[in-house]
């Protein structure tokens, strides 16, 4: 599922970032959600179907209204990545 640079919807109870960063040459589909002083990291597994968005949407919504910024993105060959 390819998504617009900048894309933002909410999931759950947070609004949700949803864009691409380029890192060493591969475009990466990231989530961002919270505004926290504190980051979190999801990453997910490499079991079949993994992605940001089938792993991770309880878990933004949560640790994002816990106070923290939640990022999760695509590891290569998954997801939008």
């Amino acid at each position: 599922m390819v998504r617009a640079e900048g894309d933002r919807r909410r999931s759950g109870s947070v609004s949700v970032k949803k864009d691409f960063v380029e890192i060493l040459g591969i475009k990466t589909f990231y989530a961002q959600a919270g505004d926290g002083a504190l980051p979190v990291v999801l990453l997910h597994g490499s079991s079949p179907g993994a992605c940001t968005e089938v792993s991770w949407p309880r878990n933004i919504d949560a640790i994002a209204d816990a106070g923290f910024t939640v990022y999760a993105f695509d590891q290569p060959g998954f997801g939008d990545t």
